[in-house]
């Protein structure tokens, strides 16, 4: 998501997921290759290329385009969805905001087990991003900003190296100051933060000594 039009009035943000729609591409491009070359295979290897050929259309025709524009003179923040089935639009008041939220989701695949390998194995983890529209009634309108990858967990708090992240967070900060509402960003615990976390539980058990004589007591 990047900005393409800003004046005093008008905030343009447009996102246009080209990678996904070159990935769906090239996936229906392998299936269709391979296809030719497994027909006498057998049902199996036919239906594998298959697989290849509707993933890849699935990813093309599903691919959205977004445009979102705020106008202030209007009052309005349109949302333009795009695609290959056709368009949606959706407009909210501006004064109807009250916070812009950027909120960030871990997810993890698993791999299957290789040679060398445990039984299971954890691939890196990923970011996804949601720039969030909270309104004043509670409700909150959701747009995917993407993912990223490039970190990894330990005991399930993740420690993030995400090149993407600052840019996604200055966007949602630009909409939040160019609407004149309050910012937040619900991100993952970072390295900082973890050791920020380690070092006061640290300083609160040796400011808080009852606390550890009360527990030595009750384990006696």
């Amino acid at each position: 998501m990047k900005v393409v039009t800003e004046t005093p009035t008008l905030l343009v943000l447009k996102d246009r997921p080209i990678s996904q729609v070159f990935m769906g591409i090239i996936f229906a491009l392998i299936g269709i290759a391979i296809l030719p070359m497994v027909i006498a295979k057998g049902i199996m290897f036919m239906l594998i290329s298959l697989v290849f050929v509707v993933f890849g259309i699935a990813a093309i025709v599903l691919t959205k385009f977004l445009t979102i524009t705020i106008d202030k003179s209007m009052n309005k923040v349109n949302f333009g969805f795009t695609s290959l089935l056709g368009k949606k639009s959706q407009d909210i008041a501006i004064d109807q905001i009250s916070e812009i939220v950027i909120q960030e989701m871990m997810t993890q695949n698993v791999a299957l087990r290789t040679p060398n390998s445990p039984m299971y194995q954890n691939s890196a983890p990923r970011l996804n991003f949601m720039l969030v529209f909270y309104l004043k009634d509670g409700q909150g309108i959701p747009v995917s900003m993407g993912s990223s990858s490039g970190g990894f967990s330990i005991n399930g708090i993740f420690l993030n190296m995400f090149s993407g992240r600052n840019k996604k967070i200055e966007i949602g900060n630009k909409i939040a100051s160019f609407i004149g509402v309050p910012f937040k960003d619900n991100r993952a615990p970072t390295i900082s933060n973890v050791i920020s976390e380690i070092g006061q539980a640290v300083t609160n058990k040796e400011e808080n000594p009852m606390i550890n004589n009360q527990n030595s007591t009750i384990q006696n």
